[in-house]
């Protein structure tokens, strides 16, 4: 289990070297399978979360909603 949390935890830092490494094409999809990945894997264990777990979930999908958009558009 705790594997798991830390290969999720590397995954952002993972991508910001690939952001800097890939050709950009590649780096949009990239960028887009993840991003719906973690929101994905947030709405799963949407229903366990408090208060502050909610916060954060609304605050992390916004930048999700984010770098999707910056992604599909390349801005």
């Amino acid at each position: 289990m705790y594997l798991g949390i830390a290969v999720i935890m590397v995954i952002p830092i993972i991508m910001s070297v690939l952001t800097l490494i890939l050709d950009s094409s590649i780096n949009k999809w990239i960028n887009i399978i993840v991003t719906i990945f973690f929101i994905l894997f947030n709405l799963i264990g949407i229903k366990g979360y408090k208060a502050y777990d909610i916060f954060l979930f609304i605050v992390s999908f916004g930048f999700n909603i984010l770098i999707v958009l910056y992604a599909w558009n390349g801005l």
